[in-house]
């Protein structure tokens, strides 16, 4: 089993419409989908029950490039000032092209779409990971796939 540093439990900013002029409303990652994408527990300004937001990108992702409706649906995540994060979990580098082609290329059609379900259904990356490890298709292909085949999950 291959080991990523998590955010799960760490509280962030997260941002209507990702957009920082809005003010930041206080966060808790509940799961960790893969790097820098988070479902998060929302908490509003002035009380009430919380709101749950799966697939929520941090702020400076390229993501919202290619996606822009996805920051105004989901919002976006960001560190909050002066909180100590662990180092090694806020290493959030995109990955290159040449990565994202290759994840392409590696994963069949058909696994892709079995994929795809597995992630709209609630498995983790993790989980998509060890099930598809014994077909030669690394965590990191799956990760660079999903972050670029999935909008909403």
């Amino acid at each position: 089993m291959d080991y990523r540093p998590t955010l799960v439990g760490f509280m962030v900013h997260y941002y209507t419409g990702a957009d920082k002029k809005n003010e930041p409303l206080a966060a808790l990652v509940l799961r960790d989908y893969m790097t820098g994408v988070f479902t998060l527990e929302i908490f509003p300004l002035q009380g009430g029950d919380p709101v749950f937001r799966k697939s929520v990108h941090h702020i400076s992702d390229v993501w919202f490039r290619t996606y822009p409706q996805s920051a105004i649906a989901d919002g976006a995540w960001d560190f909050i000032p002066g909180v100590q994060y662990p180092v090694s979990a806020t290493n959030l580098s995109p990955p290159k092209e040449a990565a994202i082609k290759a994840s392409f290329d590696a994963i069949p059609v058909d696994t892709q779409k079995i994929i795809i379900g597995l992630v709209r259904a609630g498995n983790g990356i993790s989980d998509i990971a060890r099930k598809f490890a014994p077909k030669g298709i690394s965590r990191a292909t799956i990760e660079s796939f999903v972050a670029q085949e999935i909008v909403n999950v």
